[in-house]
């Protein structure tokens, strides 16, 4: 039933719609039951075994030939009572039910029947109600000009005081002064935004201005509104990831100003052929050192400890370096020194072991592909001994004292391998790079059995008098 709080055109809207939907309901049944009848024209009574004789006849070879056709569905074909199927019953049902459903409404004038021909169910709705104009004499019209009784407003003809006059005057001056001011703080949220590289969005500033938003407003949407704040985010990628990390976020001041610097450290140390012509490009990389709290100066030591001991230096240096870490271009050697997983100290001490390296190599210390043949692990080990660092000995000066002594240690080694002596150039480097002593009292040793043999305490080998008499004073 309709509720007293429903008006007419209400009722008569709701009693369409339901109309309508159990129409469509109806309507897919019966296409359904069309569907069906028309696949199997000819539904077959219970218990009626009659065939046409003659259709019989021309069947019985097909069906001996052929295998079995698909059952039917006997719920569109059957016949169950007054020549209709149980598919036909039940529309026919469904239709009934539904007029007896709209009828039950109780909205006046909505009436509705089953079609006895088509089985489609009618129903005949109220006409909608027209709102009158109210006119004149109604309760709810409103006098206008001309009729009689109207009275027209009360315009007082009574001059403002000069007191009423200023107040009116300060008050446009005062709206007009709120709006200039407004007016130029949004011009300066402009101005800040393009000095972020971000003058796109002033589109979107003049927008919020004009719904009304002060420029404070607008600010803090667009630095942290998700709707609006697309563009910041990306301007400033490296603070989401330091807040990510668990570390603060830089001003916008502050993480230009390490942009800033960073791009200056790469043009000091001629490395500016590294700096991108696309604005984009450069932000993207610096948020990396900025994501990973890398300072301008701690930039600034990877770059100079880069160039001064790897790419502006000794060529060799630089190949040296590529045979212990790789095959690396300038770019990738500036990259390495930045990546935030090589600590500084770590760096400073791979670059000073390819200098060790090529310390050997200069003096002929060479593998078979004419690289250095101190190996990368070796080269580092002598580096983090102190090797070619203040307090240390030089990598150049070492090796030279290592190149004068080693063949004849290794000579005198095999003449006198019966001493278990083995002066090879680990024990050479150890003496001369690192100071040990025991490497300098194995080289003393065969210098002293050297010496035994030359005065004949060792032996009376004339090989090894020929060795004493050409390497003793330089051994």
């Amino acid at each position: 039933m309709a509720t007293p709080a429903q008006t007419a055109a209400q009722q008569a809207a709701l009693a369409k719609a339901t109309i309508a939907k159990l129409n469509t309901q109806l309507k897919t049944t019966q296409a359904n039951l069309a569907a069906t009848t028309a696949a199997n024209p000819k539904p077959v009574a219970i218990g009626d075994r009659a065939m046409d004789a003659k259709a019989a006849t021309a069947a019985a070879p097909a069906q001996a030939n052929s295998t079995p056709a698909p059952a039917q569905d006997t719920y569109y074909t059957k016949v169950i009572s007054g020549g209709k199927t149980q598919a036909q019953l039940d529309a026919a049902a469904n239709a009934t039910q539904t007029a007896t459903d709209i009828n039950a409404m109780g909205i006046s004038g909505l009436t509705s029947t089953v079609d006895a021909t088509t089985g489609m169910v009618k129903t005949v709705t109220p006409p909608a109600v027209v709102k009158k104009k109210p006119v004149f004499g109604d309760p709810d019209y409103v006098l206008q000009p001309g009729d009689p009784g109207y009275k027209p407003p009360v315009v007082s003809d009574v001059p403002l005081t000069a007191a009423e006059l200023a107040a009116q005057a300060a008050a446009l001056a005062a709206a007009r002064t709120a709006e200039l001011a407004n007016t130029d703080a949004f011009a300066g949220l402009s101005d800040l935004f393009a000095s972020y590289g971000l003058g796109d969005l002033s589109g979107d500033i003049t927008m919020l201005m004009k719904k009304g938003k002060t420029a404070n407003e607008a600010l803090v949407m667009l630095k942290y509104d998700p709707l609006f704040n697309q563009a910041y985010t990306a301007r400033f990628a490296g603070n989401k990831t330091r807040i990510a990390n668990g570390l603060n976020a830089l001003s916008e001041a502050n993480y230009i100003q390490n942009e800033n610097a960073y791009a200056e450290t790469l043009k000091a140390y001629g490395l500016g052929n590294m700096l991108s012509t696309d604005r984009k490009v450069n932000e993207a990389k610096f948020a990396q050192y900025i994501a990973n709290d890398m300072s301008p100066t701690e930039f600034n030591d990877r770059i100079k400890t880069a160039s001064d001991n790897v790419i502006n230096t000794d060529p060799q240096v630089m190949a040296t370096f590529k045979q212990y870490y790789g095959g690396l271009t300038n770019s990738d050697l500036v990259a390495y020194f930045l990546a935030p997983d090589e600590t500084l100290p770590l760096l400073k001490q791979k670059a000073n072991a390819a200098q060790i390296g090529t310390a050997a190599q200069e003096q002929g210390f060479m593998n078979a592909a004419g690289g250095s043949n101190v190996s990368q692990e070796r080269a580092m080990q002598l580096s983090l001994m102190g090797v070619n660092q203040p307090g240390g000995v030089g990598a150049a000066s070492g090796y030279q004292s290592v190149a004068e002594v080693l063949p004849a240690g290794q000579k005198l080694s095999s003449i006198y391998k019966e001493a278990g002596i083995n002066y090879d150039q680990t024990a050479a480097e150890n003496e001369f790079l690192l100071q040990n002593a025991a490497a300098q009292k194995q080289r003393k040793g065969l210098a002293s059995l050297e010496r035994g043999s030359f005065s004949g305490d060792y032996g009376t080998s004339s090989q090894a008098g020929s060795l004493s008499n050409t390497r003793q004073g330089q051994f």
